[in-house]
């Protein structure tokens, strides 16, 4: 075998040889068909579009869903604090209530003066709470009237001042009477009034007071609460 010849020699394909054997045969060679690509669609298959507007009206209605219910957690963490606030609110009133100072005009003392022919009455009052009051100012004063009494408890004249401690007893003095009156109350029967009024603050800066109207049955020399105008502030 030559160089020639093999180097002539041809590489023969399957379709060569499906020729070759045709053309022995004494048929036409087979001509092969293009390859045509087909797409496989299911019958119930959408158009992209249909999809991709589907997809966005369900996103809408989730981003709808997501904002209502921040919403809703929005007004419940609001309602939440309110309710937290308020609760601290009435501890802290509570607190107050419970710490803060109160006067109790406890005792009416009567006292004379033979010297000058004169009387006076002394309240006794003390702190009954827990912390001290800031300027504390009594004032008490006498009066066979006893609506007089009741009208003019309020009256904020003649004030002595009294810083006051938890458990501290402190007293204030009426003015000077004559010795004529009570004769006259004794004769005619007729009791004294002694009336007044405390006022306060506590340590929270609290305004109080406390008004106090006693009965004095001069022949028994008992001195007692009145059924009316006795009575006190209770805010915190």
């Amino acid at each position: 075998m030559s160089d020639e010849s093999v180097g002539d020699k041809k590489e023969i394909t399957p379709a060569k040889q499906n020729s070759a054997k045709d053309e022995q045969a004494g048929q036409p060679p087979a001509t092969p068909l293009p390859l045509i690509e087909t797409e496989h669609r299911p019958e119930n298959a959408e158009h992209p579009k249909n999809n991709e507007k589907s997809n966005f009206v369900w996103r809408k209605r989730f981003e709808l869903v997501f904002k209502f219910i921040e919403f809703c957690a929005l007004i419940a963490a609001i309602i939440t604090a309110w309710v937290i606030f308020r609760q601290l609110k009435e501890m802290q009133k509570d607190r107050n209530l419970d710490e803060r100072a109160w006067i109790d005009p406890y005792r009416i003392e009567l006292s004379s003066d033979n010297n000058t022919n004169s009387f006076y009455y002394i309240l006794h009052f003390k702190n009954i709470g827990r912390t001290p009051t800031k300027d504390t100012f009594a004032f008490i004063d006498v009066t066979t009237n006893f609506a007089s009494a009741y009208v003019t408890g309020l009256v904020m004249t003649n004030f002595s001042s009294q810083p006051q401690f938890p458990s501290d007893d402190a007293q204030v003095h009426s003015d000077v009477k004559p010795i004529s009156l009570y004769r006259d109350c004794w004769n005619n029967k007729i009791p004294l009034y002694i009336f007044g009024i405390v006022e306060y603050h506590d340590i929270f800066g609290k305004h109080h007071w406390v008004r106090f109207c006693w009965v004095n049955d001069v022949r028994s020399k008992n001195a007692y609460p009145a059924q009316t105008g006795n009575d006190c502030d209770t805010e915190n």
